[in-house]
């Protein structure tokens, strides 16, 4: 997460990565590693739907480097 943020902070013509990099990235390259219970699955959750709600309920603080 951490060199795909950097990397997408590069495309967008940034040196720094800001919290919605991170909340833009964090279902594409998280999910493979999240298990999710077998009660989870049975009410029909996803792992992308997961890892949205913890995204959603994370405070992303934002520091922009001054250099």
């Amino acid at each position: 997460l951490y060199k795909t943020g950097q990397a997408l902070a590069a495309l967008r013509g940034r040196h720094y990565v800001i919290p919605d990099d991170i909340k833009t990235l964090t279902p594409l390259t998280l999910t493979h590693r999240l298990i999710l219970k077998p009660e989870s699955q049975l009410r029909g959750r996803t792992t992308k739907a997961v890892l949205k709600d913890i995204v959603e309920r994370t405070n992303l603080a934002l520091e922009i480097p001054t250099s």
